[in-house]
């Protein structure tokens, strides 16, 4: 990687870049519940902070990652990495079954994955191990779910699709292949459409107004929640939502953290020391602030740096070139 290599990309090579460094940046402190115990531990730069299991000890909080290292992805970051690699194999062209395959061929039994598998994931697997043509016909096969992994396979493929008349149908999709629930269907299209508007645009501003204009049944509460809640800090608001995996407390914080971000790395620190499932959060909130932002404001150098496989990950987004 040279110093242009940021600067070189667009809007959705860098929404795509934004997420999986802020998901490696976030890895050292995921799920851990307790936002003091962060704060002790690193003060001022939390961010690829080297996960250890004492850091865990006597708080509330789950060790998932003890086989995952500093710059490698959690297990949101496989998920886009997954779809990323399937629209690359399948000549950039989104498909179900071709995603599907992937799927199982990384996360399932002597795939390339090490690392912890969450319950949307290990129910997905159990369930594609079994279908048949017939079953494929039937519909999706996706756990009925309603965490954050829903969303974090979307940047590469919104940013394929952006502004194209399918976006919505080929997001439904991807979504309901691991999270085949009406819930995390409202929330997909709801992360894909910022994203979206972020990529064509560039102007968080436009995000913004998107967010205060959106209407849904799940999502509608949200967004009243976040806007009566501007006069606490996103850290205090998401210990008051709650900071676990359930998307209408991810999206919370990610929305409300959206509203006061004044640059990449003041907000991706900010998720960090919210807690909880940072990782989660940290993939549409980065995918939008990569998307938006100026390179001064935007995804550090060194940041990106420390992304394992960087050179992978940066050969993978040439299909994503004007």
């Amino acid at each position: 990687m040279n110093e242009d290599t940021l600067r070189t990309m667009n809007r959705k090579q860098l929404a795509v870049v934004g997420a999986l460094v802020a998901d490696a940046a976030s890895l050292g402190f995921h799920w851990l519940y307790d936002q003091a115990r962060i704060k002790s531990l690193e003060p001022t730069t939390p961010e690829f902070h080297i996960h250890r299991v004492q850091d865990y000890a006597d708080v509330p909080s789950y060790f998932a990652h003890a086989k995952r290292t500093c710059g490698q992805s959690s297990h949101y970051g496989e998920q886009l990495r997954t779809l990323l690699v399937s629209l690359v194999e399948n000549e950039g062209k989104y498909d179900r079954f071709h995603y599907e395959t992937c799927f199982v061929e990384h996360f399932g039994y002597g795939g390339n994955y090490i690392g912890y598998i969450d319950h949307p994931t290990r129910d997905t697997l159990n369930n594609l191990c079994k279908v048949t043509a017939d079953d494929n016909a039937k519909g999706f096969h996706g756990a009925d779910d309603s965490q954050l992994p829903a969303l974090s396979k979307l940047p590469p493929l919104v940013a394929l699709y952006a502004s194209e008349p399918n976006l919505t149908e080929v997001v439904d999709s991807a979504v309901r292949v691991t999270n085949d629930n009406d819930e995390a269907a409202a929330y997909g299209a709801f992360a894909s459409q910022l994203l979206d508007v972020a990529i064509q645009t560039g102007d968080i501003e436009e995000v913004l107004e998107h967010i205060r204009s959106y209407k849904n049944e799940f999502i509608s509460p949200v967004i009243s929640a976040v806007l009566e809640k501007q006069n606490l800090s996103t850290i205090e608001a998401t210990a008051l939502w709650g900071m676990s995996c359930e998307l209408k407390f991810g999206v919370s914080s990610i929305l409300h953290n959206l509203f006061t971000a004044s640059s990449y790395t003041q907000s991706i620190r900010t998720n960090i020391y919210a807690g909880g499932d940072s990782c989660g959060r940290s993939i549409i909130l980065g995918a939008i602030l990569g998307a938006c932002l100026k390179p001064e404001d935007g995804v550090p150098d060194d940041w990106l740096s420390r992304l394992s496989d960087l050179d992978d990950v940066l050969e993978h987004l040439e299909f994503l070139k004007d």
